[in-house]
């Protein structure tokens, strides 16, 4: 259900809050996302019969008049950004074998939640 793929999300995400909108009713299979500042592609979610739209930002007007069409889930931006530097070295890494790859440590989270 609904409630079940939000609390998985925020659990992956390791996010200590999650904005979203009405439960969905139905069964959540497909999933659309967007890294980052997304909202702009909500409305491609909704025209591919996307159950769900993750992203990391979101205007607050935009929540509005979606209920039981799509679920909403706003993670955060650096929530929903953090594992890039993974996937980046990754491809990288496939396309380049003898490539130095070096990860930066450093947290770039300006964001404190109380």
């Amino acid at each position: 259900d609904a409630r079940f793929f939000l609390d998985r999300v925020k659990d992956v995400f390791h996010c200590q809050c999650l904005m979203h909108n009405e439960l969905l009713s139905r069964p959540i299979q497909s999933v659309a996302i967007c890294g980052g500042s997304g909202d702009f592609l909500l409305s491609e979610a909704i025209a591919q019969e996307a159950d769900a739209f993750l992203t990391g930002e979101m205007r607050y007007h935009l929540y509005m008049g979606h209920e039981q069409e799509i679920q909403i889930c706003v993670l955060g931006h650096y929530e929903s950004e953090q594992y890039t530097i993974d996937l980046l070295a990754e491809v990288l890494h496939r396309q380049f074998p003898e490539l130095k790859i070096v990860r930066t440590s450093l947290n770039t989270n300006p964001i404190n939640y109380l």
